[in-house]
C-alpha cells in the first residue's frame, strides 16, 4: 500500500504594520502537519519575553521544511503610498503572497492572520496572487489559533525587532511610545525633516508638521 501524503502546512504574519519607524516584516513558515509545532509550544509572539522569542526561532528555523522572511523598509513603504497609490492593506497583500509565492515546496493549506477587517476577503485577494491553489484558512488572531501562524508571527517579530535595533533608534518606533515619539518631535523641530526610517504618509507625521 502506498504512504500516505503527509500535509504540508503555512503559515503568515507580520511584524511592525503600526510603526512610525522602522520595517514592516513578514514571516512565513513550512511544516508537515505532524505535530513538530505542537511539541516546539509555541505561542503568539506578543505573548512572549523576547527571550523567549529568541530562543523559540532558532527552533522554528532549525524545524521548519522553509522559512521565508520579507522586509518592506519605510522607504519601500512610503514609495508604495506616494508612487503607487497603495493602501497598508493592499501593501499587506503584496507582501503575504510575495513571501508565500517564494516557498518551496508548495504546501497543501495556508493560515493567514488576517490584516484586513473581513478576513475572507484578504484570503480571496492573497489566493488571487499565488502561483498554485492551496487551501486558505484566513482568520483575525490567527497567531493565538494556530500554531503554524504563531511561529510565523515569532519569525516576523524577531526578525523585525533585529532591524529596528540596527537602526539604534530610541524606544519601540511605534507612536504609542513616547521616547520614540519625544524622539521624532525634537528631531523635527531642530532639522524641521524626519528621521530617515520614518513612513512620512501616517498621520502621525502630519500631526508633528502641525504641532511645530
Amino acid at each position: 500500500m502506498a504512504e500516505e501524503k503527509k500535509l504540508l502546512i503555512a503559515g503568515v504574519d507580520e511584524a511592525g504594520k503600526g510603526c512610525l519607524l522602522g520595517s514592516l516584516v513578514f514571516g512565513c513558515t513550512l511544516f508537515y502537519d505532524d505535530g513538530t509545532l505542537e511539541r516546539l509550544r509555541v505561542n503568539d509572539s506578543k505573548k512572549l519575553s523576547p527571550k523567549r522569542r529568541e530562543e523559540l526561532y532558532e527552533k522554528i528555523i532549525d524545524s521548519a521544511l522553509d522559512t521565508q522572511i520579507l522586509e518592506f523598509t519605510a522607504s519601500h513603504l512610503n514609495d508604495y503610498h506616494y508612487k503607487k497609490g497603495l493602501t497598508m492593506n493592499e501593501i499587506e497583500v503584496l507582501g503575504f503572497s510575495m513571501v508565500l509565492n517564494s516557498l518551496s515546496p508548495k504546501p497543501d493549506k495556508i493560515f493567514l492572520d488576517a490584516a484586513d477587517t473581513n478576513a475572507q476577503r484578504f484570503g480571496k485577494l492573497i489566493g488571487e496572487r499565488l502561483t498554485w491553489k492551496p487551501v486558505i484558512v484566513s482568520e483575525h488572531k490567527a497567531d493565538a489559533k494556530f500554531p503554524v501562524v504563531s511561529a510565523s508571527s515569532i519569525v516576523a517579530k524577531v526578525e523585525r525587532d533585529r532591524m529596528y535595533a540596527s537602526l539604534g533608534y530610541p524606544g519601540s518606533g511605534y507612536p504609542a511610545d513616547r521616547k520614540t515619539m519625544d524622539w521624532v518631535e525634537e528631531e523635527y523641530r531642530k532639522h524641521k525633516t524626519f528621521p530617515k526610517h520614518t513612513r512620512t504618509f501616517w498621520k502621525t507625521v502630519d500631526n508633528i508638521k502641525n504641532a511645530f
